[in-house]
């Protein structure tokens, strides 16, 4: 597992089970909702992304880095595709940007039936349930691979109202805009401002801070934490394990909780 690493922002989290005092509380923002990322949030598809990019690599001599991964991360294919040809210093005439996401799209579907849960993910779901919040996922993948994820994971999918897919109509430009948080907002009935949003890339985080949710940050232990407080986020964690329903930065307030 990752290195622990401290939670960034304002007071430390509340003891597991224990009371928010309330001087603290009254600070945080009321949450009603929850929106989460699907992709290295929830699912552990970072490591099956990769592989998938070096199967569609591999006959042209290149090798997916971490570098360029970085630059793509949240972003949809039609985005990242000429991202990386153009890294990588892919010719258009031994593969095209288009090719090389539908090889890549093709590749993962293969690889999903193994796909795993990233750490904490079902507890932290479970306890956002328990706490009578709605919640949707807002991914920037396409509807067609989130059914594949769902056939592996239906677990996940269990606690959700709704999903936005990146090629809903709705999101008419992807992370880091807004649209597709502000969609999912929309969709479980409640002001954005009350949005609790999961997020494990900067483009996820700048766009759930635009549409403007309280953010959650579960980055790539790789990447800067600091960074993503710039981006907008509310507290950056080391893992999904971390976080705590009674932390003082939001206050959880689901539709039958009384205020």
């Amino acid at each position: 597992p990752p290195p622990n690493r401290p939670l960034r922002g304002t007071p430390a989290a509340a003891p597991r089970g224990g009371a928010v005092p309330a001087m603290e509380e009254a600070e945080g923002p009321v949450v009603r909702a929850v929106a989460w990322d699907l992709d290295g949030t929830l699912l552990d598809t970072e490591s099956l992304s990769v592989e998938s990019f070096n199967r569609a690599l591999a006959p042209l001599g290149k090798t997916f880095t971490f570098d360029v991964q970085r630059k793509i991360l949240g972003l949809r294919g039609t985005e990242w595709g000429p991202i990386v040809v153009s890294d990588l210093s892919i010719p258009e005439d031994q593969l095209s940007a288009e090719q090389l996401v539908a090889q890549w799209e093709q590749g993962l579907a293969e690889l999903m039936p193994t796909v795993q849960l990233m750490p904490g993910a079902l507890s932290a779901l479970s306890a956002l349930s328990s706490a009578n919040l709605p919640m949707a996922i807002a991914t920037s993948s396409y509807a067609e691979a989130v059914v594949h994820k769902r056939e592996a994971r239906p677990e996940v999918f269990s606690h959700m109202r709704t999903v936005v897919s990146g090629d809903d109509p709705r999101v008419r430009r992807g992370k880091p805009a807004p649209d597709i948080y502000l969609a999912a907002a929309e969709e479980l009935g409640v002001d954005p401002g009350e949005c609790l949003a999961f997020e494990d890339s900067l483009a996820g985080v700048r766009a759930a801070a635009a549409a403007g949710m309280v953010v959650v940050a579960v980055p790539d232990p790789r990447l800067d934490a600091e960074a993503f407080t710039e981006a907008g986020a509310t507290a950056v964690l080391s893992s999904l394990e971390d976080f705590r329903v009674a932390d003082p930065r939001w206050r959880i307030r689901g539709p039958t909780t009384a205020p």
